[in-house]
C-alpha cells in the first residue's frame, strides 16, 4: 500500500477532545549516538498544544534515521515521499 502527504487527513480528533489541525515541524533526535534532525515532518497540533505523529509517520521517521546513521548524515528531509509498508 502507498501513502502520501495528501492520503492524509487535514484534521484529527486529539487526546484532549479538541481538534488537531496537520502542520509540519523540524524534529531532532539521537540516533545510535548521532544527533539527526529531520525537517518538514508532517504533524497534528491542537490548540492546546498537543502533537501527534501518525503511526506511518512515525514508520518513516524509523526509516529516515536509520538511513541518516548509515550513510553518516545529520539532516534529512521527510519532504515528499512514496513508499510501501
Amino acid at each position: 500500500m502507498e501513502y502520501y502527504i495528501d492520503d492524509f487527513p487535514r484534521k484529527h480528533g486529539c487526546v484532549c477532545g479538541s481538534k488537531s489541525n496537520m502542520a509540519f515541524k523540524d524534529i531532532s533526535t539521537n540516533y545510535s549516538g548521532q544527533s539527526i534532525m529531520i525537517k518538514n515532518v508532517p504533524i497534528y497540533k491542537c490548540d492546546n498544544g498537543h502533537i501527534k505523529l501518525s503511526r506511518i509517520t512515525r514508520v518513516k521517521i524509523r526509516e529516515l534515521l536509520k538511513y541518516a546513521w548509515e550513510n553518516d548524515l545529520t539532516i534529512v528531509y521527510y519532504g515528499e515521499y512514496k513508499y510501501k509498508i
